[in-house]
This record gives C-alpha cells, sequence and structure tokens, in this order.
C-alpha cells in the first residue's frame, strides 16, 4: 500500500508541471494584436499579468484578453478578473489582472503536442502506457 502511494505521488508530480512551452504558447494565443504583457507572474493557482495597450481600443483589447483567459480550461467561472485599467493622457492604457488556475485541470497529451509540449506529452504516453493512475 505505501509503494502504492508513493507511486501515484510520483506519477501525480511528473504530470502536474506545467510546461513553459506550453504555457507561453497559450498565452500568445490568447492575448489579442496591440496588447503587451509587461510582468507576468505564475503559481501553482493563480497568474497575474500586468501590462499596456494603446487607445482607442484599449479597453475592449483588455476585455477580449480576460475572455480569452476565461475559456481555457483550467480557468474556473469567473476566475479572470481585471484588477486595474487607467487610461493616461498619452492614449495609453495601463491594466493588471488575474487569473485563477484550476490545478485539477489536467491537459491531455494532444492538447500537450499541440501546445509544443513534446517533452510532458512524451511523459503522459509513457506513464499511460505504464497504466500508471494520474
Amino acid at each position: 500500500k505505501k509503494l502504492d502511494a508513493e507511486t501515484r505521488s510520483i506519477v501525480a508530480q511528473l504530470v502536474s508541471v506545467r510546461s513553459g512551452s506550453a504555457f507561453l504558447e497559450q498565452l500568445r494565443s490568447v492575448t489579442p494584436q496591440g496588447v503587451e504583457m509587461q510582468n507576468i507572474s505564475v503559481s501553482s493557482q493563480q497568474i497575474r499579468v500586468e501590462g499596456i495597450t494603446q487607445m482607442p481600443g484599449g479597453f475592449v483589447k483588455i476585455n477580449s484578453l480576460l475572455l480569452n483567459f476565461q475559456e481555457l480550461p483550467e480557468v474556473p467561472e469567473g476566475g479572470a478578473t481585471v484588477r486595474k485599467a487607467v487610461a493616461d493622457d498619452d492614449g495609453f492604457v495601463e491594466f493588471s489582472l488575474t487569473v485563477d488556475i484550476d490545478p485539477s485541470v489536467k491537459s491531455t497529451k494532444e492538447q500537450l503536442e499541440a501546445l509544443g509540449a513534446d517533452g510532458l506529452a512524451s511523459r503522459y504516453a509513457m506513464l499511460q502506457e505504464q497504466e500508471m493512475p494520474f
């Protein structure tokens, strides 16, 4: 029983690590043109984004970014929130937002491959072939 518990723990750790390449590709795909991300911090349960965009249409672009994050499978309903969006006199809008992440949502091998996370996708395949629970 102890060996089984330890094996499950190791398998869970192998597949819980988010791939950096997949994360960056996902960020690229949700970011509307004209939005510049200036600072991103990531924890296991939340992403914090600070950025800037230009008027006109700056607030629309920020809203689009928020809605795009909200559509990701690992973001719970209502999990994406604008914390700040302020226009300055030069026609720029500075913004910050938070995106909650549900760590129980796991990507599939196919999703990881589509995002370019080949190493993590290979680990998934190997663990599935070994019939390891995760």
